[in-house]
């Protein structure tokens, strides 16, 4: 999901593919990332982001509650399980290398802003939190390592098949 807010160098954003968490905005703060509980607001968890940053972020949360939710508000993801230690893209098929060695592939276009990519903003896909997402920051998309390896997908297969 594209960035909803940009303030004091974080960036507010949700993840494209979330599940059925409660409410909740992830902020990037450059150095890291944190994810505050929205209704009410409180911290869910927080990865290499200062305490003093995270008191700052916390009441810029509770004064723009209200624009999140108006903004694109997403039912998000729960706690990380998956993580990958490699993405890449060939073509339009996007792939990622899992701590366990799996590897697993998905079409670009079955999410709406890879969808509307061009091949070469595909391909400059990058791993964030530890390996749990993949950020392509040209198209300012956010994906979950969880979201696919569950499967959670925007958009249906294309009807066409793909040639081996």
């Amino acid at each position: 999901m594209p960035t909803v807010l940009r303030l004091h160098g974080w960036r507010f954003h949700f993840y494209s593919d979330e599940g059925s968490e409660p409410p909740h905005i992830h902020v990037d703060t450059g150095d890291g990332e944190c994810k505050f509980w929205l209704s009410p607001v409180r911290l869910a968890r927080s990865e290499g982001v200062k305490p003093v940053e995270l008191r700052r972020i916390e009441i810029t949360v509770i004064g723009n509650e209200e624009f999140f939710w108006r903004n694109g508000m997403n039912i998000s993801v729960a706690e990380f399980d998956y993580r990958a230690v490699r993405a890449w893209a060939v073509g339009r098929m996007v792939f990622i290398e899992l701590t366990d060695g799996r590897q697993i592939g998905f079409p670009a276009d079955r999410f709406r802003l890879l969808h509307a990519a061009s091949d070469e903003q595909i391909s400059a896909v990058t791993l964030r939190l530890s390996g749990s997402a993949l950020r392509w920051e040209e198209i300012d998309e956010d994906i979950t390592v969880r979201g696919i390896v569950e499967g959670r997908f925007q958009l249906p297969l294309p009807t066409e098949r793909i040639a081996a």
